[in-house]
């Protein structure tokens, strides 16, 4: 897939599927209430074919997961750890205490 693939959101049982680029571009408040209607209920985030994923992408996944207490997150794309470090973000994608 290329990284330059637009972004698809899918809902697979309790996953909520994210493939494709997760960048600033693809953001936007149509796609937000798209997300936010597939993620009701959701306990995973799968990120396994984002290939792409900036600080808007980050911040797309903080906004969905503030309603998912108990989220999970699938594997993570390439760059994301280092994201969710440099904003203090713990494995839920709530800013972690300290």
């Amino acid at each position: 897939m290329s990284s330059n693939a637009p972004l698809q959101l899918t809902r697979e049982a309790a996953s909520l599927v994210f493939s494709g680029a997760l960048l600033r571009e693809a953001i936007t408040p149509a796609r937000l209430r798209e997300a936010e209607h597939l993620c009701k209920g959701a306990a995973t985030f799968d990120l396994a074919a984002v290939t792409a994923i900036d600080s808007a992408g980050l911040a797309f996944l903080v906004t969905l997961a503030k309603t998912l207490p108990a989220l999970q997150i699938h594997t993570s794309p390439d760059g994301f750890p280092d994201l969710c470090s440099a904003y203090r973000l713990d494995a839920r994608l709530a800013f972690a205490n300290g």
